[in-house]
């Protein structure tokens, strides 16, 4: 069985990274002019780094046409979750 297509992307896109960006603003002379600003890489999502650790540095793309998820895992002894929950 083949794989359809409903999104708004055509089917060429699908696995490609999904666009994103945040929203910019720029000053011409006296204009202001917004536009977004692209990520190149995509839309990047948190993935775990070195044995599965949290890390701000392990970043993921999302991919158009997938569902995904990502988690890590956080190393606490007692006192640290007894801080962390308060």
């Amino acid at each position: 069985m083949g794989a359809t297509h409903t999104g708004a992307q055509p089917p060429s896109t699908c696995h490609l990274p999904s666009q994103a960006g945040t929203l910019a603003t720029f000053t011409d002379n006296t204009t202001e002019k917004r536009a977004v600003s692209r990520l190149v890489g995509g839309m990047p999502l948190p993935a775990p780094g070195q044995a599965g650790a949290c890390s701000p540095t392990a970043l993921a793309a999302a991919r158009f046409g997938f569902n995904t998820s990502s988690s890590c895992s956080v190393s606490l002894d007692a006192d640290e979750l007894e801080s962390f929950c308060k």
